[in-house]
Parts: structure tokens; C-alpha cells; sequence
């Protein structure tokens, strides 16, 4: 792999040479849901829940923080949402719909890496507002709210703006366990953590934007506070993760034991083969005296030769009533 290759200080090939014309056209037919399946799970490899704990990926970055995305295209779920692809070609569908992402941008030579710090790697925390955004019924969209363009140009529109302004980065947050649709939460960057203190106190006068009256401010925080909040949610959630695994672990391991002493139970069972064989001794054959066998059986006597009943026999018959004397013959 590349990423091996580079590690040993091999050279590699670009990334405009890196894939067959053959692989791209194969790429490119997939249908827009798995387009947009492993965009989604490309966004989480690489977002504030997931990368910060996640030690194969940690593992896997260059110096620059990227991460091949050949690499990436190995992963369980990108595989299973392109079971008629080949490695080489689920690695260019991830380099081409990286294209289309907000958190996740395209680096040297097939690489791929977050567009902005990780949480503890990133300097401008402390001059970050977190604003959580509803819209009302009626109003835009939230998509068309958070555009980041948009979005800045709105806020340096407001009257009291100079208090803050410039704003250098809108971030905007994504659900991406399941659906990618935005939360309605936004990361707003500026100069310094007194301006970010001064867009925070703006955002209590409603509206946010100018005109756009259905936009509210539900909540708000300072950036180092929303971050610490998170790194708390996401430690809980992959302990709770933790615990389900090792409850299922027990359970498999209990279903396991309980099999096995089923099956030692079973072995210390005569088989009803063997009962059969065992029972059956003696028959119907002929023996000495009485027989032996299932129900008993008609043995020979060694004196007379006569039979006489043995065990099981019907020994309760009436004997045999004697023949009549023939009649005299008349003289």
C-alpha cells in the first residue's frame, strides 16, 4: 500500500496516475445512495467522535494527518456498500466524493484528511462561539441558513457586527452515525476569545441574522466549554459501547458452556441402540430351563423334553380337556 510505501520513504505515484481509467469508469457508475452512503461514513472516519479514539486510523495518519485512502476504502462498511467494487476501485469513489464534503479535504498523492484540527490539536478553540440554531415553521432551510458563505455574511451584516467581526471560519455540525443531515449546531471562529465573548452576547438579540425571523438561537456556549461537553458524550458513549460488548461476549460465552454440558449430558446417556441390545438377551430361541429374553420364552426341559411354561408365559391356560372314550361297538 502507499501508505506503507511512504512510511518506508519509497516513492509513490501521484494520484492523477493512481487509478486505471477501467477502475474510475467502474467507480463512477455507482448509484447516488451509495455515493452518498460513503460520503457519509468517509465524514465519520474523520470527525470529532470518531478519529480522537479511534487508534487504527490514529495509527494510519502521515505527518500531515492523512490517511490513504486506499486504507480507508478497507474498512468493513465502505465494503459493504460496494460489494461489486474492487479495493482499488472503493478507494477512487472515496477520493471522488471527498470532493464533496465540508469536514473532509483532499491531500498529496491519494491522501485524505480533516479539514480543520482535531479538537485538542486545534489553537483557535478559545476564540470559538457554538451557537445552536432552530428554524421555525415557514422558514428556510437550514441548509440554506448554514451555508458557510451565507452564513458569514449575514452575521457581519448586523448592525453591531464590528464587536466581532471579522469571522474566520462557520462550521457547521452533522449527525453522521446515521443520517448526515446538519444539526443545527454551528462552530463560529474568530480573532480572539473576546470577540467570540462579543458574537455570544450579539446572538441573545433576535434575530441573528438580519431578516430572517424564524432563525432562533436555542442555546450557546464559549468553544472550549462545547468541546469539553462533547469529549464527555463521546467517552460515555464508547463506554456504554464497551459494556454492550462485553455483555454479548458473556452471553455468547454462557451459550457456549450450557452447550457443552449438554452435550457431556448426552454422552453419559446409554444410546437407546445399545438399551435395545442389552434388553434383548434370551429371545425366543431355545434354552435351558427358562428363557431369558424379552417376555420370557418357551424353554425345553432336560428331564422330560417336555416344554413348560417359562417367565412370561401364559401360565393360567386350563390344560387340555380329555378325549371321550369311543363308543362300544354294538355286539
Amino acid at each position: 500500500m502507499n501508505a506503507i510505501k511512504k512510511a518506508l520513504g519509497l516513492s509513490t505515484e501521484p494520484a492523477s496516475d493512481r487509478f486505471e481509467k477501467a477502475d474510475i469508469a467502474e467507480a463512477k457508475k455507482c448509484e447516488q445512495k451509495t455515493r452518498d452512503a460513503c460520503l457519509r461514513q468517509l465524514e465519520f472516519y474523520f470527525s470529532d467522535v470518531n478519529l480522537p479514539y479511534d487508534d487504527f486510523y490514529l495509527k494510519a495518519r502521515n505527518k500531515e494527518g492523512e490517511i490513504d485512502c486506499e486504507v480507508l476504502a478497507n474498512s468493513a462498511r465502505i465494503k459493504q456498500f460496494t460489494k461489486k467494487l474492487t479495493p482499488v476501485q472503493r478507494a477512487y469513489l472515496l477520493w471522488d466524493v471527498s470532493a464533496q464534503s465540508d469536514s473532509v479535504v483532499r491531500g498529496a498523492e491519494g491522501f485524505l484528511k480533516r479539514r480543520w484540527p482535531m479538537p485538542k490539536e486545534d489553537k483557535a478553540n478559545k476564540n470559538m462561539a457554538f451557537l445552536e440554531l432552530k428554524v421555525d415553521e415557514g422558514g428556510p432551510d437550514l441548509d440554506k441558513v448554514l451555508d458557510e458563505a451565507s452564513f458569514k455574511n449575514a452575521l457581519e451584516k448586523r448592525s453591531d457586527a464590528a464587536s466581532f467581526k471579522p469571522v474566520l471560519s462557520v462550521r457547521p455540525r452533522r449527525d453522521l452515525r446515521k443520517t448526515r443531515t446538519l444539526t443545527g449546531g454551528v462552530l463560529v471562529e474568530l480573532e480572539s476569545k473576546a470577540k467570540a465573548d462579543a458574537l455570544l452576547k450579539a446572538s441573545k438579540d433576535e434575530p441573528l441574522l438580519p431578516k430572517q425571523t424564524k432563525v432562533k438561537v436555542v442555546t450557546s456556549s464559549d468553544g472550549l466549554s462545547f468541546f469539553d461537553r462533547l469529549e464527555a458524550d463521546c467517552l460515555a458513549f464508547r463506554e456504554e459501547g464497551e459494556k454492550r460488548k462485553a455483555k454479548r461476549k458473556a452471553e455468547k460465552e454462557e451459550k457456549k458452556k450450557r452447550k457443552a454440558e449438554e452435550a457431556e449430558k448426552d454422552e453419559k446417556k446409554p444410546s437407546a441402540k445399545k438399551a435395545k441390545k442389552k434388553g434383548g438377551k434370551g429371545g425366543r430361541g431355545r434354552g435351558r430351563g427358562r428363557g431369558g429374553g424379552r417376555g420370557g420364552g418357551r424353554g425345553i426341559s432336560p428331564k422330560s423334553g417336555k416344554r413348560k411354561s417359562g417367565d412370561g408365559d401364559d401360565g393360567d391356560k386350563k390344560p387340555a380337556k380329555k378325549a371321550k372314550p369311543a363308543a362300544k361297538k354294538e355286539e
